[in-house]
């Protein structure tokens, strides 16, 4: 009835607040990967198949010789033929590509290229003319914000023949956002109700 008074006695319940998610201090890792680790998007060679760890061989795959450059062999890269392209998706992390580039000792002195890097479409690097007589070439490319990594080799003005080029230890840099953590507050909140 109207004026009665309804007890619903005590009770009480604690507010826990959500979790928050915060980064954590630090700048990220770096991650280093070698290009001949990863698959192309699209590959064009002059001369047979591009080469993995090796340099460009004949029409078939897998029958280059070691990568070797000014007497110094290298474990990993990528070997190609003028007119060559390759092209490889990669994070917008990723900050630089490094490589050692020449024409390759598998070939005599008649071949002349032109390496150039393309991101996004433009071209970022070009190496000028070189032959199997020039200085290795050591180059560290920026990459930041690019997201479409384009390795072309050109000839060097002449004809094609002998324009065996090698992308040795070719590899990106790319770095990798520090880690997320969920924090909850160490003091629930806790609320007594008595008698309404």
């Amino acid at each position: 009835p109207f004026g009665s008074r309804l007890d619903v006695g005590a009770f009480e319940y604690v507010f826990i607040p959500a979790p928050v998610i915060v980064p954590t201090s630090g700048q990220g890792t770096t991650e280093t990967t070698y290009l001949s680790d990863m698959e192309p998007i699209s590959a064009v060679n002059g001369w047979g198949p591009y080469e993995k760890n090796m340099a460009n061989g004949e029409n078939g795959a897998g029958d280059g010789v070691p990568i070797t450059l000014n007497g110094i062999t290298y474990q990993k890269g990528l070997g190609v033929h003028a007119l060559s392209e390759l092209t490889y998706n990669i994070a917008p992390t990723c900050t630089n590509l490094m490589a050692s580039i020449g024409v390759d000792e598998e070939v005599d002195v008649r071949g002349s290229v032109v390496f150039q890097v393309f991101g996004n479409g433009s071209k970022i690097f070009d190496s000028g003319f070189m032959t199997n007589l020039s200085d290795t070439q050591n180059i560290n490319v920026p990459l930041s914000g690019i997201s479409t990594l384009q390795l072309v080799v050109q000839n060097g003005g002449d004809d094609f023949g002998s324009d065996h080029a090698s992308w040795a230890d070719a590899r990106i840099v790319c770095v990798q956002p520090p880690p997320v953590v969920e924090t909850v507050s160490s003091n629930p909140v806790t609320i007594n109700k008595i008698g309404l």
